[in-house]
Parts: structure tokens; C-alpha cells; sequence
């Protein structure tokens, strides 16, 4: 019975796992078939106007997220009935719509005023459109959100799959029609309006119901209650993901204050690229993240978790040696010639990204107090240390200063996570086998860029074959907690 029930979980998991990965193959394949012809519209000027649009869509995103997705699954992954989930999961929607009105008001207030203050040229109209854009989107983030937890993986692919073609397709006919910068914009919203429609059709029934109350609660207090719990949990991941903003999307804002718009679509362009490594491994994190606290809680829990982690970060760093290969020729290939010198940076980029990827897994002690608030300091060191070295490297190096400036600030924020995560629920993370992964990763992007495509094809087959080898000898392509994954860790 136990062999049985185990198998059925782990095919549960598999499906799961695929179906992440299939619409997610839809969301960012579509994303990637339109880039050329994205770029080929509107040139490296507009192209890099653009970017710093959707830098400040990240932004905007931070503020009205409100933290509220990763409160919830806090708090709806702690709660013993189905009844009390989706009664946490409705508070914390109510608010998050309270938070996009809010948000959208003030946009309009700023329209004036803000594209003043953003580089790129940006027109009031291209404000307001992705402002737009911003509330209708954060109006999803927790549907999608409580699917996941739901384990409704199938609807989530549908919807989110959806979303993607619709965009890509709408966007494809704007562009032909000379609509430019306010063209893919009104694709976003038109699509995340058509997310909203779905979205109000088959999940939010769901989670907008009546709370169980005990005798001695109304509604009304039961909401206020949750509602002061989730901002309570989520305040510091506000202003923890507003300092990942500076480690990660300040840098455009630097370095087109300092180079030029061009050098800003060159970057903007390396870093899509460069996103394919955590998206590798995306399918995986969506799965896990919202399990892991829940893991936590089962027998041998905390070795699974430290296992489970420690092979995203070996898979993150073998991901990062393909594409850190593979994209530099695709952007060559596919996109036009001046946005070729992209390519250069890809390599660096990639192994960066594997870092970044890193201090994601291995931060899981940081999130189990009811208030993670050491997240907000560390990422306060972080952000502090991210714009001294950006401003430095680009001042003194322009572009490639910031590719590797980039790399000693993940490394950085990966240390700086993982002790503090350690002290404050030690896993077993296998830290030989990690950076054994990190070096072979190194290794082979060095050798690949300086080689012949062939030399270069042997010499990253030769690096991944050593890294799944590595991984295999650790055990970690079985993650269940061994014996001598427990006494022995390498």
C-alpha cells in the first residue's frame, strides 16, 4: 500500500511538473518567436524606450503585488480545512483588488509627472497604457496563484497558454499596422483582460466564499483578521522585492543613464536570453515553492527539502552551460544585425543567472517565521552592494562592466541567503556537489567561447556528461532521504 501510494504521488508530481513545463514551453516560446520581429520594428532606440517600460511594470508589479502570493501560500498552506484555504485565499484577493484600484488612481495622478522622470522618451500615453497594463495584470497574480497550490495544473496551462498566443498574435497585428511601443502594450492589456474574463469564470468562484467562523467571530472580523495577518507576513516582502528590484532592474536604469538606449537593448535583449536558465527550471520551482513548508512538515522532511534544493541549483548551473552556448549563435541567427553584439554577453550572463537561481533555492529558513523580516535586511545588503558595483563597473566598463558586475552580486546575495537561512533551519544542502556544478559550468563557458562550433559542441558535451555524472554519483537524481544522503552529505 505505502510502495503504491508513493508511485501515485510521484506520477501526481510528474504531471504536475508537465504541464508547468508545457505552458510555460507556450508562454516564453511565444514570447521568443516574436522578438524578431519585435526588434525589427522598432530598432535598438524604441526597442530599449520599451524595456525601460517594462522595468517599470517589475516595479509597479512589487508595489501592487503587496506580497500577498507569497503570504498566501504561507497562510492557506498552514490552514487544516479546505473551507479555511479558500476562505485566506479570498481575503487576500479582496485586497489585492483594493491595492490595484489604489494603484491605478495614482497612476493617473503621476501622468503628468512621471514620464518626465523615466529615460527613454516615454509619452503619457505609453504611461497610462502600461500603467493599464500593471493593475489588470496584478489582478491575476493570485488566481493563478491558488491553482498552483490547488495542484490544478492542466486549467493553469490552458489559461496561461491562452493568455501568451493571444498576446503574441495581437501583438504580431499591431506592430504590422505601425502601432509601435503603444502597440505592444495594448497586447498586454487586451491579453491580461482576456486572463481576467477566464480567470472569473472558473477559479474565482472558488476562493470568494463565506468563511467557517467559530461562535464567537462575524465575517467582518474574520476578514480584518486574515487581511492584518497577510500585509502583517507580506510588508517585509514588499520591501524586500523593491530591493531586488535594485540588484535586478535597476541596472537598466543605470546603465541608461550613463550609456546610451542602445546599450539598453543590447542588455535587455542578453537578459531575455539569459532568462531561459531559471525558466529551465521553472516548471520544477512552480511546483516546489509552494510545497516546500508543507514538505517540511512530513517525515524527513528537512532532508528531502535540503536534496530537492540542492538538485535545482546543479540542474540551474548544467542549464546555464547550454544555453550560455546555444544563445549566442540564436542571437546571431535570428535577430538583426545590431543587436548582434548582445551575443557577446550571453556566456557571463547565463552562469549569473545560475547564481541568481541559487539564492532562490537555497533560502527556504528565511520564510518560516511568521514575519520574514531578516529577507528585507539581507536584500537591503544586497541592494546597497548591487548599486555601488553596477554604477562602478558601468562608469568605468560601460556594458560588459555590468555583465560582470552582475555575477559578484548574486554570488554575493547567494552566501549572504544561504548562512542566514542555515542558522535559522538548517537543511542538508550538498554544497561539494553544488559548487563541483558551479566549477564544471565555469569551465565549459570558458572553453566553448574561445573553441570552433565543434570543439566547442565536444567540449560543452564533455562538461554537461561530467556534471550529470557528478550528480548522479551524490544521489541526488534520487531525492528521497537515504541514509547516507543523511549521515554523509557531500
Amino acid at each position: 500500500m505505502g510502495l503504491a501510494m508513493k508511485l501515485t504521488e510521484n506520477q501526481s508530481v510528474l504531471k504536475q511538473t508537465a504541464y508547468y513545463a508545457a505552458g510555460l514551453l507556450v508562454m516564453k516560446g511565444s514570447a521568443f518567436l516574436i522578438l524578431p520581429i519585435t526588434t525589427g520594428y522598432l530598432g535598438t532606440e524604441s526597442f530599449g524606450s520599451l524595456d525601460i517600460l517594462l522595468t517599470w511594470l517589475s516595479v509597479g508589479g512589487i508595489l501592487l503585488g503587496l506580497g500577498l502570493t507569497e503570504a498566501m501560500y504561507r497562510f492557506v498552506g498552514s490552514s487544516k480545512t479546505v473551507e479555511r484555504k479558500a476562505a485566506v485565499a479570498g481575503v487576500a484577493y479582496r485586497v489585492q483588488i483594493m491595492a490595484c484600484i489604489l494603484g491605478f488612481l495614482l497612476c493617473f495622478a503621476l501622468k503628468d509627472y512621471a514620464p518626465e522622470w523615466l529615460p527613454g522618451n516615454i509619452t503619457d500615453t505609453q504611461w497610462l497604457l502600461a500603467s493599464a497594463v500593471l493593475v489588470v495584470t496584478a489582478a491575476t497574480a493570485l488566481p493563478l496563484a491558488w491553482l498552483r497550490l490547488q495542484e490544478q495544473a492542466s486549467l493553469f496551462f490552458w489559461l496561461t497558454s491562452g493568455k501568451a498566443a493571444f498576446q503574441a498574435a495581437t501583438t504580431f497585428v499591431l506592430l504590422e499596422l505601425g502601432a509601435g511601443i503603444d502597440g505592444v502594450l495594448l497586447s498586454g492589456l487586451f491579453s491580461s483582460m482576456f486572463l481576467v474574463i477566464a480567470l472569473n469564470r472558473f477559479v474565482l468562484p472558488k476562493i470568494i466564499v463565506k468563511p467557517v467562523l467559530s461562535t464567537t467571530q462575524t465575517a467582518q472580523g474574520f476578514w480584518l483578521q486574515s487581511a492584518l495577518e497577510l500585509l502583517k507576513y507580506s510588508t517585509p516582502i514588499i520591501a524586500s522585492g523593491l530591493l531586488v528590484f535594485l540588484t535586478f532592474g535597476a541596472e537598466k536604469w543605470i546603465l541608461a543613464a550613463l550609456t546610451d538606449t542602445q546599450s539598453l537593448a543590447l542588455y535587455a535583449v542578453a537578459i531575455q536570453f539569459a532568462a531561459l536558465v531559471p525558466l529551465a527550471l521553472e516548471p520544477f520551482a512552480m511546483w516546489w515553492f509552494p510545497k516546500r513548508f508543507e514538505l517540511l512538515q512530513q517525515a524527513n522532511g528537512r532532508i528531502c527539502n535540503g536534496n530537492l534544493a540542492s538538485l535545482g541549483c546543479c540542474f540551474s548551473f548544467l542549464s546555464a552551460l547550454i544555453f550560455g552556448w546555444i544563445t549566442p549563435h540564436v542571437v546571431q541567427l535570428w535577430l538583426p544585425a545590431e543587436f548582434h553584439p548582445a551575443a557577446n554577453l550571453l556566456p557571463m550572463l547565463c552562469f549569473a543567472m545560475a547564481l541568481k537561481q541559487c539564492s532562490h533555492l537555497l533560502n527556504t529558513g528565511c520564510y518560516t517565521n511568521t514575519s520574514p523580516t531578516i529577507v528585507f535586511k539581507l536584500n537591503a545588503v544586497t541592494s546597497i552592494l548591487a548599486l555601488g558595483t553596477f554604477s562602478i563597473a558601468i562608469y568605468l566598463f560601460s556594458l560588459p562592466g555590468l555583465v560582470y558586475g552582475f555575477v559578484a552580486v548574486y554570488l554575493g546575495r547567494t552566501i549572504l541567503f544561504v548562512r542566514a537561512s542555515q542558522k535559522r533551519l538548517h537543511l542538508p544542502y550538498r554544497y561539494g556537489t553544488i559548487f563541483g556544478s558551479a566549477l564544471l559550468c565555469a569551465l565549459g563557458l570558458g572553453f566553448a567561447s574561445r573553441l570552433d562550433f565543434s570543439a566547442a559542441l565536444f567540449s560543452v558535451g564533455l562538461t554537461a556528461g561530467l556534471t550529470l555524472a557528478l550528480i548522479y554519483k551524490a544521489g541526488l537524481l534520487s531525492v528521497g532521504p537515504s541514509p547516507r544522503m543523511a549521515v554523509n552529505p557531500i
